[in-house]
């Protein structure tokens, strides 16, 4: 049928009619798909291109995606009677569209479906909102599963409760079905509260926010906050509601521990008495609290003012308050703490520390001043305790290190500013420490306060005498007449500090050693000052003690050059340079080598060097122990390695300082170290002797030194004093001390061929040593005379370069068997014999 059939039909008109009153887009299409009428909706829907949709094929009115299915649904209509499809097409804005199109023959009187009504509805609103709510449905879920949170939903109708993270929350199952199931899970002590608001909520439709304790999974009661909200039909009755749990334990902790701290401040503040004040910078009134009346000592019904507050200050702080109490006012801004005093008509005065805070309206002006006032007297008294502990010595009650170094810089602060001069002399008492070794400790402590004492009468006004330690003391003296008067000051303490002291029935003395330096003639800088101080003091007591000496430069070069000999030796240390040289020591009545004595060398560039070198080290206690233990060792290691080769050394004497009896770092004595060290090595304690000297044994150190030596002597470890007759020892010594052996010095062997004197002193010691016990070693024979006269003497042991030089240990095997030879050939030859007698042989 052709376009023109189909309008010329009368059977038609009703069709017409639908046409052009449809809102919806209506065509008649022809069996093959040809568009032959289009209502206006269609022709305004499909006709934004600028051309009719009649006469063209309907599945081209849509996008090219959709056309193949638009098509289909044509012949489909065309054989089943009816077909809908969905269609998509680029709109007037080149939106894409969507549509639903619904297709259903039209029968003509006699020919059956000759025509196709399609009806077609733009559904891309429809389309958009499905999309929307989907999306929206989907967020609301996602967020519902994100959350921490417990969401719930109750439906009134059915009785049903649903809450997402309940489980996770709590541990346990709900039961849905029942609406108060969740009651059990909350503290019993918040059940009835919530049960009665939740009631009431539901009744009343209205919101509700409450707090109860809900029992966590791990069995912790927590905070939670539940908020629910009613969901209304349109009639206003309720139809669900819907809820969120929220866990605000954390928060709720917070609070109390703000309440909490609140609460101890306000109790803090009644506690401590704090004084407060009020001034209203509108009216000028003032308001005190009663605590302010009773601090001021001013009866409580008398009138408040700032002045009659300024009243009670003490003069000396009136001044300041009232600038700084004026500048908070005019500044209007809070000020920093302030302390001052209070005068009290009592007498009394007590230490305050103000506080104020500015407080302002809403323009920013100052309209409110509220100050604190704190009584802090009894803080100020230990502030004061504190310091006074900090800074003086409590047994003496003079100044201590730390207050020395603060007035020695405001000494020398003061000469610069006036011209004068300040003089710093550093006090050791000699030997102080055997009076604590002998009479007891108090006996010491009564030397130290007299000392301090004397001290004290001896400073001139404006001076300060400090302790810095153990029996070490120091003075400043101004020096307004320039450096003489402190030498005269210092010749003035002398006899002081050597008069005796009396205690406990006993009387007792120190001898005082003294240097001193001055300022600005020795050096302007107060620790350099100091260090001059002290390189005088250690001058006198190197000197012999018992005196004072005053810092010159040569003092300084010295110890210089001290600090060179110190590093030489770490270094030789540190290289493994230093060992022991072997002498030996024969018995004048069997002329047999008994034994060698361990001498310590050292080597550099230049070859081997004497110990004199680094004598200086020896009064080091870090290396004067590194230089003992590196001897014990190599000794020790030489002696093992002679006795696996059947060397007969017979036994070796090691030569120990005061300073190595101090206890190591493992807390180990001397004892301890040489007995372990035997130990490693196997050896008996008899292949070891140790030899001090007369100056060891009166080392303030000899408390330590005793009881090592005794432990070392019970071990089987023989003990020769070395040197004696050359220092200060007491004969008592010999009694406190297990010596088995006392060493002659070589200055009295080496004069008895040419000095009576010398030659009686050798002969005494000879028999002190037999009248005591104990062996007498003449040290330093060089020729067959000396020897002779030893022999006639009596003397048990000789060592010198009469019989050897000092070796080192690889030659010791060789010299034992060319001596032993020797005596061999001496035994064969009358005149050699005569010889070897006489020991006049020089090696």
């Amino acid at each position: 049928m052709s376009v023109d059939e189909y309008r010329a039909d009368p059977g038609l008109d009703v069709l017409r009619l639908v046409f052009a009153t449809s809102g919806d887009c209506v065509s008649v299409i022809s069996p093959d798909g040809t568009v032959l009428s289009a209502n206006p909706s269609c022709e305004a829907a499909f006709g934004d291109t600028g051309a009719s949709p009649v006469g063209r094929r309907w599945s081209e009115l849509w996008a090219a995606e959709s056309r193949a299915e638009a098509g289909r649904a044509v012949l489909v209509a065309g054989r089943t009677g009816v077909a809908e499809v969905s269609c998509v097409r680029i709109g007037r804005d080149a939106a894409l569209e969507a549509w639903r199109s619904t297709i259903v023959p039209v029968p003509h009187a006699g020919q059956g479906a000759s025509r196709l009504l399609v009806t077609s509805r733009n559904i891309t609103a429809e389309h958009e909102a499905a999309r929307a709510l989907d999306r929206s449905a989907r967020l609301n879920k996602a967020l519902i599963e994100a959350t921490s949170e417990i969401v719930w939903h109750f439906d009134v109708a059915t009785g049903i409760t649903e809450r997402r993270g309940w489980f996770e929350f709590t541990g346990r199952q709900d039961d849905a079905d029942d609406a108060d199931d969740w009651l059990g899970f909350l503290h019993a002590d918040d059940r009835e509260h919530a049960q009665v608001a939740t009631d009431r909520a539901m009744i009343e439709g209205k919101s509700l926010l409450i707090e109860y304790r809900l029992q966590h999974r791990s069995g912790d009661w927590r905070w939670v906050e539940d908020h629910a909200t009613p969901l209304l039909r349109e009639d206003g009755t309720v139809s669900d509601w819907v809820g969120i749990v929220t866990d605000i334990h954390d928060r709720r902790m917070a609070d109390k521990r703000v309440r909490d701290s609140e609460q101890r401040l306000r109790l803090a503040v009644e506690a401590t008495g704090l004084a407060t004040w009020e001034l209203d910078m509108v009216t000028g009134r003032q308001i005190w609290s009663p605590e302010l009346f009773a601090m001021m000592r001013i009866e409580p019904d008398a009138s408040t003012s700032h002045e009659a507050f300024v009243e009670r200050i003490h003069p000396d702080d009136r001044a300041r308050i009232r600038a700084e109490f004026s500048l908070a006012v005019n500044a209007g801004r809070d000020v920093p703490p302030s302390t001052f005093r209070l005068a009290l008509p009592s007498g009394e005065e007590r230490w305050i520390e103000g506080r104020n805070r500015v407080f302002r309206d809403a323009a920013g002006n100052v309209v409110l001043h509220i100050g604190t006032l704190q009584d802090i007297t009894d803080l100020k008294q230990a502030e004061r305790r504190t310091w006074l502990a900090a800074h003086t010595d409590n047994l003496t009650q003079t100044a201590n290190r730390t207050l020395f170094h603060i007035e020695l810089e405001a000494a020398i602060r003061k000469a610069v500013a006036d011209g004068s001069s300040v003089g710093v002399v550093l006090v050791d008492l000699d030997r102080f420490k055997e009076i604590n070794d002998t009479l007891g400790l108090d006996a010491g402590d009564a030397m130290l306060r007299a000392t301090a004492d004397r001290l004290k009468a001896a400073c001139p006004a404006g001076g300060t005498v400090a302790r810095f330690g153990a029996d070490e003391f120091g003075m400043i003296v101004p020096l307004p007449n320039g450096s003489s008067s402190l030498d005269e000051a210092v010749t003035a303490c002398l006899p002081l500090l050597r008069h005796p002291v009396a205690h406990a029935g006993a009387t007792f003395e120190c001898t005082p050693s003294l240097g001193w330096a001055v300022f600005p003639e020795h050096d302007l800088d107060p620790a350099a000052l100091l260090r001059n101080a002290d390189l005088a003091l250690r001058a006198a007591k190197a000197a012999g003690r018992n005196r004072s000496l005053a810092f010159d430069a040569s003092m300084r070069v010295e110890a210089v050059r001290r600090t060179k000999v110190l590093q030489r030796t770490r270094d030789a240390l540190d290289r493994d340079c230093v060992m022991p040289f072997y002498q030996p020591k024969v018995s004048l009545a069997s002329g047999k080598v008994i034994g060698f004595e361990a001498l310590l060398r050292w080597t550099d560039d230049s070859g081997l060097r004497s110990p004199g070198e680094i004598a200086e080290a020896f009064e080091d206690p870090d290396l004067a122990m590194r230089l003992g233990s590196r001897m014990l060792d190599r000794v020790v290691a030489d002696m093992r390695d002679w006795s696996g080769s059947g060397v007969p050394f017979g036994h070796v004497a090691l030569n120990v300082g005061p300073r190595e009896f101090a206890r190591d770092g493992e807390g180990r004595d001397l004892a301890d170290r040489v007995l372990a060290t035997l130990r490693s090595a196997a050896l008996p304690a008899s292949a070891l002797e140790i030899e001090v000297t007369e100056r060891t044994l009166l080392d303030d150190d000899a408390s330590i030194i005793g009881p090592s030596l005794r432990r070392l002597h019970e071990a089987g470890i023989r003990l020769a004093l070395d040197d004696f007759g050359t220092g200060y020892a007491s004969l008592t010594h010999l009694r406190r001390f297990p010596v088995s052996y006392l060493k002659i010095d070589r200055s009295f062997v080496s004069q008895m061929l040419v000095d009576k004197g010398s030659e009686a002193i050798v002969g005494a010691l000879i028999g002190l040593a037999r009248n005591l016990g104990m062996g007498a070693v003449a040290e330093g024979a060089e020729t067959a005379a000396e020897v002779a006269m030893l022999r006639k003497a009596r003397c048990e042991i000789v060592q010198g370069f009469v019989f050897g030089k000092p070796m080192a240990a690889s030659r010791v095997r060789h010299f034992l068997e060319a001596f032993v030879a020797e005596a061999r050939g001496a035994a064969k030859s009358p005149a050699r014999r005569t010889a070897r007698r006489s020991l006049v042989a020089v090696r």
